[in-house]
């Protein structure tokens, strides 16, 4: 059932090799030109592990192993849609804390994950997240002066060593359940939304 609330059944391709990057994967592609053409990559790039940001310039689709697709808007044709962009109160500066780099000697969360990865991905099909593994200490909405100002002082820049625990897995992401020292706990402005 597509966006137009009938029921329809449309034939695949055969699987085709398919080469994005320096990825070639076996994929069929749905064989209708009634198909919205912003839905015919999806599954392909869901297959490939794409990161997909969205930019002033357009979007840029990352994969794995590396490749950037910058695909930017410039000389097109087309329909789009626009919003008025919040006021600056809308936005949010978001505060974390880096998490240690892992080693054989150091395993920690990235390889808890990339072990659950292979059912974790059955579950969901999650791609690996833009930002480098972190713990989120403040959601700061008010511009918090004395906050910032203490984290550029004493924090920014800083790899934090955390204990894990648990790993949950949702729609909208992979977390962990952590346990702060007094000294981190201290630092931690995150609610029970968190």
């Amino acid at each position: 059932t597509g966006f137009s609330g009938e029921q329809q059944t449309l034939p695949f391709s055969l699987p085709l090799p398919t080469t994005v990057g320096n990825q070639t994967v076996l994929h069929s592609f749905v064989c209708s030109p009634t198909v919205p053409v912003n839905l015919l990559g999806r599954d392909l790039l869901i297959k490939l592990g794409a990161t997909i940001l969205c930019g002033p310039m357009g979007l840029t689709v990352t994969l794995p192993e590396g490749t950037i697709l910058p695909c930017t808007g410039e000389a097109s044709d087309g329909m789009y849609l626009a919003q008025k962009l919040p006021d600056i109160s809308d936005c949010a500066e978001i505060y974390w804390a880096l998490l240690d780099t892992e080693t054989k000697d150091t395993p920690g969360l990235m390889t808890l994950y990339q072990q659950w990865k292979p059912w974790l991905t059955q579950v969901h099909p999650y791609v690996t997240p833009p930002d480098p593994p972190h713990l989120t200490l403040f959601y700061d909405r008010h511009d918090s002066v004395w906050y910032k100002e203490a984290f550029q002082n004493q924090l920014e820049g800083q790899q934090w060593c955390v204990q894990t625990t648990d790993i949950y897995a949702a729609p909208e992401g992979v977390a962990a359940a952590v346990n702060l020292t007094q000294e981190q706990l201290a630092w931690y402005m995150m609610g029970d939304e968190a």
